[in-house]
């Protein structure tokens, strides 16, 4: 069996995110993750605005050794888009990059690990997790509980419970050859997106108790597009999500909602304006480079 661990690293999103969360987080994760036995490690860029960063990203990376594969952020495309939807979903761009790890991977393992970018493995949580999906050779989907860490250094610790340095967050979701469903590429970042593919695939967890017409459409529509192995998903190892840098979000579901609403209008502003700047060069999309 060869597994296919992606990690996707996207926009940081100030005030949810601290500045730079994913430059830091990166480095962290090159520095301190152990060797995944059975696993091949790789990278998703996904529409990174702004070129410095999408740089020093991956010079961290080709320094490391890990090959890695890019959805690049298109001045002329961006440059179209009308509405504040339209353009926090263009750069957000989650499930469209979760998608595009699962058709990457399984052209080079038959299992797949589209996870976020923020997302460190230690030995104990990779032997479980490995351990599970061998022993449920027939199961297509997993689901790999995640806790958010207050501090990075905690990810070098045993595995963590719910405390004042670790909270329960939404599971990633690991998928094999023969999984019959992909995640919704309509809704963007705060809309349920992954847990709309969780409701897919039969998963309980507090989404069955969330109010809002999001989340009534999601279950309107789980007729039509519920998975063939609703209710058949497994549960594997276990993973950590390494600091957002706004502790104070990770613990309240109310200011996680308003520090991302606002920091998704912040964005989009600081990306037009910086649109309106003179760049040097051509467009930055020829940049976009998919190692083999």
């Amino acid at each position: 069996m060869g597994v296919m661990l992606f990690r996707i690293l996207g926009n940081d999103i100030p005030v949810r995110h601290g500045a730079n969360q994913t430059l830091r987080n990166l480095a962290f994760i090159l520095e301190h993750e152990p060797a995944l036995p059975g696993c091949e490690k790789r990278f998703l860029l996904n529409r990174i605005a702004y070129p410095e960063i999408r740089q020093r990203l991956v010079d961290l990376i080709e320094q490391a050794g890990f090959l890695w594969h890019e959805i690049p952020f298109e001045r002329s495309v961006y440059r179209h888009l009308a509405t504040f939807d339209e353009k926090a979903l263009y750069l957000t761009n989650q499930n469209a990059a979760r998608n595009r790890c699962i058709d990457l991977g399984f052209a080079h393992g038959d299992c797949v690990l589209p996870f976020d970018g923020q997302v460190f493995i230690s030995t104990q949580g990779w032997d479980e997790l490995i351990r599970h999906i061998d022993e449920n050779r027939l199961a297509k989907y997993f689901t790999v509980p995640m806790f958010r860490l207050r501090n990075n250094q905690h990810a070098l610790g045993p595995k963590p419970s719910e405390d004042d340095n670790h909270l329960w967050a939404e599971p990633q979701i690991a998928v094999r050859a023969g999984c019959d469903i992909r995640f919704n590429e309509r809704l963007t970042y705060g809309r349920a997106n992954k847990v709309e593919m969780l409701m897919r695939l039969g998963v309980p967890g507090p989404w069955d108790k969330w109010i809002g017409d999001h989340i009534r459409e999601i279950r309107a529509n789980l007729v039509n597009t519920r998975s063939q192995e609703y209710g058949k998903v497994r549960e594997a190892g276990f993973v950590v999500r390494l600091e957002s840098g706004n502790w104070k979000a990770d613990r309240n579901t109310s200011f996680r909602v308003q520090a991302r609403n606002t920091g998704l209008e912040d964005f989009v502003a600081r990306v037009d304006a910086s649109l309106r700047q003179p760049v040097a060069g051509a467009d930055f999309a020829h940049l976009a480079h998919a190692s083999a």
